[in-house]
């Protein structure tokens, strides 16, 4: 406390005192038969569970693997996923329409919008942050899964440390919106958008994956285009981190990492994408899964971050 007033922040002893940590259903929808599960608002799992219900619509183990109509399905849907998380997100408090918006019916509303011949323009703000963020999916020996992410939100978080204890403060009041009438509008005692997402993947009532991507606003598109691999091509967990991913970026903006074949590319361009980048300077996230067969637990960790898969 004393650390953030000495450089002029209002923050007391009685926000302290005043914060709760709480126990909260977690949302899901059913893929495929698979249940997808997420963290609710102001948690952003809802732009994620909100894109596969729109690419479910599509016969995507019927289109060639990080194809231009492969990423082209997936690129729209997130785009119309992330413009509602913009939307709706914000404390969880404040009412929200989530069984609405994760029906099957407004995800054919929202697929209907979907052209195969022209891309649409992303009217949302997606921010690129590059942060300090950890991902652990874990499982033990009776089946029971966590998937845990600890984060600063951007660099260095607020780059305030707390004497005498190496503590680094979060930025996540910068999630924030200063539109009063925004469901995430900035007041005390409410909690931003957030976007640190772990989740879980349910076969049969029972956890089959345990995962989680980080990577600011690349959380949710990671999670819809490793969701894909693993169900829709039944990749092994290395392979579906390991695959080229797209990120959206504003506007038409589009990047799309080294992997993804340049006729690909023009494809994408000439139906409208704008193609802003061909490295990873614009960030595709760092993914951790586990996933659980009825003998063997396979883990697969992200070649784009620091990590590893360790067996017990």
């Amino acid at each position: 406390m004393s650390a953030v007033q000495g450089l002029g922040g209002v923050i007391d002893l009685t926000d302290l005192a005043d914060h709760r940590s709480d126990w909260v259903e977690p949302i899901k929808i059913s893929y495929r038969g698979y249940d997808i599960v997420e963290m609710p608002p102001n948690n952003q799992g809802l732009a994620a569970l909100v894109a596969l219900n729109i690419v479910e619509g599509y016969r995507l183990c019927e289109i060639p693997h990080n194809s231009a109509e492969y990423l082209h399905c997936l690129i729209e849907a997130m785009k119309l996923a992330l413009v509602d998380a913009d939307n709706c997100i914000g404390d969880p408090d404040v009412a929200l329409p989530i069984n609405k918006i994760l029906s099957k019916e407004y995800a054919h509303a929202q697929r209907a919008q979907i052209s195969s011949h022209r891309t649409g323009k992303l009217n949302s703000t997606v921010e690129n942050v590059h942060g300090d963020t950890a991902i652990v999916a874990v499982v033990d020996e009776q089946r029971n899964v966590v998937s845990m992410i600890s984060s600063l939100f951007k660099a260095f978080g607020s780059g305030i440390t707390v004497p005498r204890t190496g503590l680094l403060l979060h930025n996540r009041a910068s999630g924030f919106k200063l539109d009063p009438d925004h469901p995430n509008s900035l007041a005390p005692g409410k909690r931003p958008y957030h976007t640190i997402m772990p989740a879980i993947i349910m076969r049969d009532d029972k956890p089959w994956a345990c995962f989680g991507v980080v990577g600011g606003m690349m959380q949710p598109q990671g999670h819809l285009q490793l969701v894909s691999n693993l169900i829709d091509f039944g990749m092994n967990p290395q392979s579906a981190l390991d695959a080229p991913r797209f990120r959206v970026l504003d506007g038409n903006g589009l990047a799309l990492e080294n992997g993804i074949a340049q006729s690909v590319r023009a494809k994408l361009e000439a139906l409208g994408h704008e193609v802003r980048s061909s490295s990873n300077d614009e960030g595709f996230g760092g993914g951790q899964v586990l996933l659980l067969s009825d003998t063997v637990i396979y883990g697969g960790s992200d070649f784009r971050k620091d990590g590893c898969a360790i067996g017990y």
